[in-house]
């Protein structure tokens, strides 16, 4: 599986989203429904760790915006915020556009490089609420 969904820890508090390898579109709505079910489920918010291990975006990536950007884990009552953790500069600048042309939608989507950031980043937007 190119897209892989699991709990970050044994608190069921973080998702992760693993990419790896060669994904189409079609693997990121069978993640998605996966990720549903995990928020439908859930009796308190979860954040989400997007761990990008490929070089690979698939084709017209800005042609699926409206459909990243009514992804649940934008749009579920359960989701909280989103970290994209690793990729390239191409894939920071889709996220920088994302964020730009959908700001209601992505405002709770950050990237960093590290899982290390993630785990700073989640903790300070916590402490912030």
């Amino acid at each position: 599986m190119p897209i892989v969904i699991r709990w970050d820890g044994p608190d069921h508090v973080v998702v992760r989203m693993i990419f790896t390898g060669e994904w189409q579109w079609q693997d990121l709505d069978a993640a998605y429904q996966t990720l549903t079910d995990l928020l439908d489920n859930a009796d308190h918010i979860l954040d989400l760790l997007v761990i990008y291990d490929t070089n690979r975006v698939p084709s017209n990536p800005v042609g699926h915006f409206s459909e990243l950007a009514n992804a649940p884990f934008f749009t579920h009552p359960m989701s909280g915020f989103v970290v994209v953790v690793g990729g390239t500069y191409f894939l920071h600048s889709l996220i920088d556009l994302l964020r730009g042309t959908y700001t209601e939608a992505a405002s709770h989507l950050y990237r960093v490089m590290t899982t290390d950031e993630a785990y700073t980043v989640l903790s300070e937007l916590h402490s912030e609420r």
